[in-house]
């Protein structure tokens, strides 16, 4: 095959790239004599294809159009969702280059399961372009092969490689020990990073947490009120909502890894963390329309005479500090959407005669948001289910609770639903949409190649997608059945679905169609979120996805997922799903430290981010000394303007700034400044009393990170003690001094940069 694949190439050039396509292969040897681009933009012209990629105001950011097209499209990086990682023409593996695979002339190098399934224009015929793949082919394959070779690789310094892993997962420095280890067996690499992710470690207990919550999109900045109704989300009560819902898949998923159970359950485990808060919230979810219609009692609350809670329970009469019934409106009673509000001791305006009233004892007491237990979800719902306002029952669960709306994974979680609201348009689509995008690290594509697994379009809208012509069919195929699991569980508030259908209360769907899954090459029919999520532990890609987070994390940028490190990674976690120790190979792998040469980096090496909030957080705290720094009342309210890890609505890949700005310097030298009274005092691991060539070695060996042995300590030293002098001389003493080096060495590369 190899020689029927590579033929001498002879005559036209066109000719060439057809007889290889007859036979089913890829050309990978340029010719001689490519295309000239006039010739490219004759055929891109004939094609239709600069009809959408024209000069003004291009597709995707793409102009075929204009003049010189090889020199802007060589290295250019594609801006197509799940193919960022991709270069229009890649000059070191033109095969790869994106616009091959974007007409049809290569395939996608990961195969079905590759998160990039570009092809365009959507829905052509693909044995209809031949002239156009050929044209290409060659041409693409002659721009890259007038490319200047690459640079030769250079491995990463050792000091930089630790520095960065061990920034990374616990924020300290290196010792001089640890560069020692590693200079002289770069395998040795491997054992420090199975001590730095120790579940000993507090400090990377709580790197991985961070990782978790934004991995999972746990994280809520802001509460809407779909799931509670009509709650007032008081800023007296309502952090310690969205902290307990954000903590408890966080807290879940932290169990996971550290028992080494198997990392799918992410999506399939009905035992969550829960507090007796979470319970209450999850259990509001599940009431019937009969339960929405109990009316419950305000009486006032008279000291030392209230009955206990369990009797207020029972007869649904809550005793209310400063509550006068004879300016409330409520006499006859709230229905139990106001409950919420009166667990955390607020009364609406229209209970207390036009003025909102707040009331200390309120039933949900502070300990109810810290009694975190593992608790088993149990879908059966009836008489046994403890109903939402039976605090004292609820704060007596251990073990196991019944509930009516089945939880199954972190994608049926109300921190994850707080995010992703949802209505009678949209129709759990972004619901399902960010599910998959959480799982797989891949979206919904127009071109995805899967055929859908339902029998026929019942749950796909004609009069949303208007026919089966256009791109947008493309995605629905696949989209819409699969927001039947959702569906066929939930009304649009992520509540228990009641009233008509059509409505926020109700089913969007009468009657509800199959749900079915069909995305990268893997199809399945199922019925609920329960079988949504067996589906994506099944998927072929979750290893892969998981892989690439880890890669995200470490690097702030992609790896290559043809690379064959990252392949050999991803396979073993897939034949073994155990998070640890993916997390152990990726970080100590040359896809993070660029110790080695890999296909992911080449000669470049790894990416240099700015450190973002969360490591200049934890690499504060560990290298001061002091625990909370951010948290500091000088503190907190400046380092939320530097940049943080996010994530956001159709995006695979977390939001990740990594380059410096005027914003970002200014937050980072105001926060630096902040915190220079504490980490340079009488009583401070910094700061050595009357010993200014002391403190101003710590600073540079504990904050900065450059150990003794490093080739720019001195150089750093040197400019401190500049600095130092230099504020003395200006009238500063030699405590306020050394503040002034702290805040010019905190503001250095080296601690504002990971991967110096």
């Amino acid at each position: 095959m190899r020689e029927i694949c590579h033929p001498r190439r002879a005559g036209s050039p066109l000719l060439a790239g057809l007889a290889l396509w007859a036979l089913g292969c890829e050309p990978t040897t340029p010719d001689p004599n490519p295309p000239d681009p006039d010739c490219v933009a004759e055929v891109f012209a004939a094609q239709g294809c600069t009809d959408c990629h024209l000069e003004v105001s291009p597709a995707a950011g793409l102009d075929l159009a204009s003049p010189e097209l090889g020199a802007r499209m060589i290295g250019a990086p594609a801006h197509t969702a799940s193919c960022q990682d991709r270069l229009l023409i890649d000059p070191s593996r033109p095969e790869r280059s994106l616009l091959l695979q974007a007409v049809g002339a290569t395939n996608p190098p990961g195969g079905v399961e590759d998160a990039c399934q570009l092809v365009m224009p959507p829905g052509r015929d693909g044995q209809a372009d031949l002239e156009l793949r050929a044209c290409l082919t060659d041409w693409v394959y002659g721009v890259a092969a007038a490319q200047p070779p690459p640079a030769p690789f250079e491995p990463t310094p050792v000091e930089a490689a630790v520095g960065k892993v061990k920034a990374l997962l616990d924020g300290s420095a290196p010792t001089a020990q640890e560069i020692a280890q590693v200079a002289a067996d770069p395998g040795a690499m491997r054992a420090l990073v199975e001590r730095w992710t120790s579940p000993e470690n507090p400090r990377f207990r709580d790197k991985l947490a961070g990782f978790l919550a934004i991995a999972l999109q746990q994280k809520v900045p802001v509460l809407a009120d779909d799931q509670f109704d009509r709650i007032q989300f008081d800023r007296s009560y309502s952090p310690r909502i969205r902290r307990v819902i954000e903590e408890s898949f966080v807290r879940t998923a932290l169990d996971i890894v550290e028992r080494g159970a198997p990392f799918t359950e992410i999506l399939t485990t009905r035992r969550w963390m829960m507090t007796t808060a979470n319970l209450v919230y999850l259990r509001y979810a599940d009431q019937g329309a009969a339960e929405r219609r109990q009316q419950h009692m305000l009486a006032t609350a008279i000291e030392g005479q209230d009955p206990p809670l369990e009797q207020q329970v029972a007869e649904r009469t809550w005793a209310v500090p400063g509550y006068d019934p004879e300016v409330s409106r409520c006499a006859r009673g709230i229905p139990a959407a106001d409950l919420l509000d009166l667990f955390h001791g607020f009364l609406s305006q229209r209970c207390n005669g036009g003025r909102q009233l707040r009331f200390a004892d309120a039933p949900l007491s502070e300990a109810d948001f810290e009694d975190w237990r593992m608790v088993e979800l149990v879908t059966a719902g009836g008489p046994d289910a403890i109903p939402f306002y039976d605090i004292p029952a609820l704060r007596a669960v251990q073990g196991r609770m019944t509930v009516v709306l089945p939880r199954s994974g972190f994608f049926t979680t109300q921190a994850f639903f707080a995010n992703w609201a949802t209505n009678v348009d949209n129709q759990f689509r972004v619901t399902t949409n960010q599910t998959v995008l959480t799982a797989l690290h891949a979206g919904f594509s127009q071109t995805e190649p899967t055929p859908r697994a339902t029998p026929d379009d019942a749950a796909i809208p004609i009069d949303h997608v208007q026919n089966v012509e256009t791109a947008c069919y493309g995605c629905h195929k696949n989209m819409d059945p699969m927001r039947v699991y959702f569906a066929g569980t939930y009304n649009v508030r992520y509540q228990r679905q009641i009233g008509l259908a059509g409505t926020d209360l109700g089913a969007i769907y009468d009657p509800m169609p199959q749900a079915g899954f069909a995305l990268l090459g893997h199809s399945a029919l199922g019925a609920d979120v329960t079988d949504l999520g067996r589906t994506l532990a099944e998927h072929p890609r979750f290893a892969i996805a998981w892989t690439q987070k880890v890669c995200l994390f470490a690097n702030s940028a992609r790896c290559d997922e043809t690379d064959p490190l990252f392949v050999a990674i991803a396979d073993r976690f897939r034949d073994d799903p155990d998070f640890h120790r993916l997390l152990i190979d990726v970080l100590s792998s040359p896809l993070v430290t660029g110790l080695e040469e890999t296909a992911t980096w080449g000669a470049e090496g790894p990416l240099v981010s700015i450190t973002r909030r969360q490591h200049l957080c934890a690499m504060l705290d560990a290298r001061v000394g002091v625990d909370g720094l951010c948290a500091l009342p000088r503190v907190a309210p400046l380092i939320g303007l530097v940049p943080d890890d996010a994530f956001a609505r159709g995006v695979a890949d977390p939001v990740q700034p990594t380059l410096p700005s005027a914003f970002h310097y200014a937050a980072a030298r105001t926060a630096c400044e902040a915190i220079a009274p504490v980490a340079v005092r009488v009583d401070s691991p910094l700061f050595v009393p009357g010993n200014v060539d002391a403190s101003l070695t710590l600073i540079v060996e504990r904050l900065m990170g450059l150990t003794a042995g490093h080739p720019r300590h001195d150089t750093a030293l040197a400019e401190l003690r500049a600095h130092f002098d230099e504020a003395v001389a200006d009238g500063l003493n030699q405590r306020d001094g050394a503040r002034a080096a702290f805040v010019m060495a905190c503001l250095s590369p080296d601690v504002m940069g990971v991967g110096l």
